[in-house]
């Protein structure tokens, strides 16, 4: 999942599946993109689009935004926030179905300036105290979802929690809230930790692997274990304004002063300040998502399994393991997922041939098989994502 957020004012639990490669009903295009907020302050301003290589530049891409600021991606669509008209704005991913007004009448003074989706919600910063949260298709709006300290200064989401960040000099923190909006903590990363770097934090970002935010007026960027420890200080500096965004390669962040989107490695590695240059005064960044995660893995005492599968949009999954059912010559099954994300069951059975008796063999004989799986992960246009694990199944 992806959300890219303001600029100044799974962990997984992997499990065997014989099903592999689904296929969504929106047709693949032909590359990954990256998007950002053309806004000078005032109407009429844009998001724009390339190639996350930096390649097809479209600074007009989306036209008639009101003053954008914060965007994301998520469900085969683009979120992104109107300052100038206190609303939430929706595309699809190609640019098309353009509505300005997707959730109108948010509260916020020159707000909102922060947007976070994940597989069944977006979240917005609602008012400088509070989050707000809808359904993917704009209806369920709870204004005051996530109640937050003074200076709410953006917001993100994984397949656990939502975050937010406090920029208040009496509170400085990262805040953190399970996605139910329940056990609400203020202080997930706390100003009072050694070496948070926790000066005006901002732009929260939330991967499989590590934590990102932004500090000192967003000139640097900062990125911290999953858990709030460990953190590292000065992991990219020569930031301008940063807004924060990834993908399972990349991390991307926007410059609003000095204009243009930066990249670097998840590690921190090849930075490149202007990836794409020549911006005008972004005021947020999104990419295409290709973070996955699995759900619920339910057992069958015959031999067989069930998993939940966490897709964030549209796009196709395979999956291949020695021994597991396969419908096709190269050990993958093929299923259907009708929405643009969310949550898809697989089937986990052995397979045919020696591979799949000798898997059938082993449970019976010993109750109980392992097997290494691999999955990987394409959303439609994007990159690949592959995981691979061994999971365990049980015949009693």
């Amino acid at each position: 999942m992806n959300g890219a957020f303001v600029t100044r004012p799974f962990r997984t639990l992997l499990a065997a599946c014989a099903a592999g490669a689904f296929a969504l009903a929106l047709a693949p295009r032909a590359h990954a993109y990256v998007y950002w907020a053309n806004w000078d302050g005032g109407t009429g301003t844009t998001i724009g689009r390339a190639t996350v290589d930096g390649g097809q530049v479209d600074q007009g891409f989306i036209k008639g935004a009101h003053g954008p600021c914060g965007l994301a991606v998520g469900g085969g669509y683009i979120y992104w926030g109107n300052q100038a008209t206190d609303t939430i704005g929706r595309a699809r991913l190609d640019g098309t179905d353009v509505r300005q007004d997707f959730i109108t009448g948010i509260t916020g003074f020159n707000r909102p300036c922060s947007v976070a989706v994940d597989s069944g919600h977006i979240y917005w910063d609602e008012t400088v105290n509070d989050i707000g949260r809808a359904n993917l298709d704009g209806t369920g709006i709870k204004r005051d979802f996530i109640p937050t300290l003074n200076s709410l200064c953006g917001v993100a989401v994984d397949s656990r929690y939502v975050y937010w960040a406090n920029d208040n000099s009496g509170v400085n923190s990262i805040g953190r809230a399970n996605l139910d909006g329940t056990g609400v903590t203020q202080s997930f990363i706390p100003n009072a930790v050694q070496g948070s770097g926790l000066h005006e934090p901002c732009n929260p970002l939330a991967t499989p692997s590590r934590f990102y935010y932004t500090a000192g007026e967003n000139t640097r960027i900062l990125a911290a274990n999953l858990d709030g420890s460990n953190v590292s200080q000065d992991f990219i500096t020569g930031v301008s304004d940063a807004a924060l965004a990834a993908d399972s390669k990349f991390l991307f962040w926007s410059n609003q002063s000095t204009a243009g989107v930066g990249r670097a490695n998840l590690d921190g590695s090849a930075v490149n300040h202007s990836l794409i240059p020549g911006s005008v005064n972004e005021a947020g960044v999104a990419v295409d998502s290709n973070f996955f995660t699995f759900g619920e893995l339910k057992r069958k005492p015959n031999g067989t399994a069930t998993l939940a599968l966490n897709v964030p949009g549209p796009g196709q999954a395979s999956l291949q393991g020695k021994g597991l059912a396969a419908i096709a010559v190269t050990g993958s099954a093929r299923r259907s997922l009708a929405t643009a994300g969310g949550s898809v069951k697989l089937k986990i059975r052995p397979g045919k041939g020696r591979s799949g008796r000798a898997l059938r063999h082993k449970l019976a004989t010993k109750g109980k098989a392992r097997v290494r799986i691999r999955v990987t992960y394409v959303p439609t246009g994007g990159d690949a994502n592959t995981q691979a694990e061994k999971v365990k199944l049980v015949k009693k």
